[in-house]
């Protein structure tokens, strides 16, 4: 959606709570995400009532020196004013917070830095930002509260791969979310570089009827300076023989090595052998 909004600016002011758990905020327009809450879940205030929570989400609170972003943000439109959760400010932020009878300050862990500093008034500890609006056309977006399935927003998105949408589930509305994603048959067949094999029919009888065979390279060479290495896979068993190798030229001694060793094995002969037709055969 897009809105037209002056060139002024909004203040919004947070009154910091300690015995709060959770920021609560009764302008919708102070989050910048908003979300359904589906929980039942009331937030108890000094009197005893329960304040009904309709939506959550996070907010920025925008001082003149610093920005800190809200996290757990509950939108409860009965509450009287805007409570700020020192605890959760302090773990979002990094920081810490000095109270004292006439002033407060808010500083980082580690160096100590000021991040923070303000008055009391009326016994409170008031925490003042400024919403701003420079621009003359502003966009928002929010997020829909109908939760969609983990294949519909995989679809949505352009078949994302898997670790982009677990990226993103952070941020959607997912209804389920299986522990093991799906195989997705459009993708293996648009990502795929070559047409499926067809099925052969073709099936051996017994043991060496018809050898596999094939010489790969390694890109490192091993402890013996072997460079290359043969395979043997015998077809109707499914067993593989594996042979070291320096150079292409020595598979054809490898395989008389090979075939008297498996002829006296089986008690048989071999009659096919099968390859990619390389030069070194």
């Amino acid at each position: 959606m897009v809105a037209e909004a002056n060139n002024t600016s909004e203040q919004q002011t947070w009154y910091t709570d300690s015995g709060a758990n959770a920021h609560i905020t009764a302008n919708a327009a102070d989050l910048t995400t908003l979300q359904p809450y589906d929980g039942m879940d009331t937030v108890q205030v000094g009197n005893g009532s329960g304040l009904m929570i309709q939506n959550t989400g996070s907010s920025l609170l925008n001082t003149s020196h610093n920005s800190f972003r809200l996290n757990n943000v509950l939108y409860c439109p009965q509450a009287a004013s805007n409570l700020l959760s020192i605890n959760q400010f302090c773990l979002d932020s990094n920081c810490y917070f000095i109270l004292t009878g006439t002033t407060f300050f808010v500083k980082e862990n580690k160096t100590r830095r000021l991040l923070l500093q303000g008055l009391v008034e009326n016994g409170l500890y008031p925490i003042n930002g400024n919403k701003s609006c420079t621009n003359k056309f502003r966009c928002f977006t929010s997020k829909l509260g109908i939760k969609a399935t983990r294949d519909q927003w995989y679809k949505c998105l352009g078949h994302p791969s898997n670790s982009t949408l677990n990226y993103l589930s952070s941020f959607l509305q997912i209804k389920d979310s299986p522990s093991k994603p799906s195989v997705c048959s459009s993708c293996q067949l648009g990502k795929a570089k070559k047409l499926p094999f067809s099925d052969s029919p073709r099936q051996s009888a017994r043991p060496l009827a018809l050898i596999h065979i094939d010489v790969w390279i390694s890109h490192v060479p091993s402890a013996g300076g072997y460079r290359y290495y043969v395979l043997f896979i015998d077809d109707f068993i499914r067993f593989t023989w594996m042979y070291p190798i320096r150079f292409k030229s020595d598979v054809f001694s490898i395989f008389q090595q090979y075939k008297v060793f498996v002829e006296n094995l089986f008690s048989c002969t071999i009659q096919q052998l099968q390859s990619d037709n390389g030069g070194e055969y």
